[in-house]
């Protein structure tokens, strides 16, 4: 058991697949900005390995990093994807390393903090209910220059709704409900 958990804290497990060869350095800057993220909804994250064994009764996120968003739907300039309606499909999620980059250097921004809102708004793919976007915060379809500069300095965040239902969830989750 995690310490947060048994802490009390709701946690999430996310396992990442690095198919698209992130650096090793910006992968763990961008977890540690997420830990962050989502510490102030007051959920705990605990990162697995892809070869760690991890019971099929914990929330467990897997999330790909992919080289790029080749065979996906959606414009050219959306950093990820999740998959199936309601999530069924595992919970599973897809962040674009490509067009990270691109977002990140067009917009001068450190690679590892706009990967980390990109994975945290897949996340929230996951956990929140549908349609999960929003016309401010992390679950903005589409963020603005605005919202880039407030990701630099850490302050873009989800709603305290937001926040709510994902607790509400992983709580269910947990239970066994």
């Amino acid at each position: 058991m995690d310490a947060r958990s048994a802490l009390g804290w709701l946690v999430v497990n996310v396992c990442i697949y690095n198919q698209g060869f992130m650096p090793r350095d910006v992968l763990t800057r961008a977890r540690d900005v997420v830990a962050r993220i989502y510490e102030g909804t007051g959920v705990g994250v605990v990162w697995l390995e892809p070869a760690s064994e991890h019971s099929g009764s914990e929330f467990t996120i897997r999330l790909l990093i992919r080289p790029n968003g080749a065979g996906f739907s959606g414009g050219s300039d959306v950093m990820g994807t999740t998959l199936g309606d309601e999530h069924e499909m595992g919970r599973t999620a897809y962040v674009f390393k490509d067009r990270v980059l691109q977002v990140a250097h067009k917009r001068q921004q450190d690679v590892a903090h706009v990967l980390a809102y990109a994975i945290a708004h897949e996340m929230g793919h996951v956990l929140l209910p549908r349609p999960a976007h929003t016309d401010q915060g992390i679950m903005r379809a589409e963020w603005t220059g605005d919202d880039l500069r407030q990701i630099a300095s850490g302050a873009l965040r989800f709603t305290p709704a937001q926040a709510t239902q994902m607790r509400s969830k992983l709580a269910t989750t947990s239970s066994g409900t």
